[in-house]
């Protein structure tokens, strides 16, 4: 009996946590302008709203020290 589980068992090539990638382009290089749009401006966007979250916890560190 264990050697029929042992037969049955697959290997993965993959190691744990380790995804497949998926061969789509990504989406600043899509075919559509207006998914090249909108995905520059979401990237433009979250760079400055992470650049106001660092410039206020460096406000708020340095005022409570």
């Amino acid at each position: 009996m264990e050697e029929n589980q042992k037969k049955t068992k697959l290997k993965s090539s993959r190691r744990p946590g380790e995804y497949k990638r998926k061969s789509a382009e990504p989406t600043e290089e899509h075919k559509n302008p207006i998914v090249r749009f909108l995905a520059r401006t979401g990237y433009t966007v979250w760079l400055i709203v992470l650049g106001v979250g660092i410039v206020i916890a460096f406000i708020v560190s340095v005022a409570l020290l």
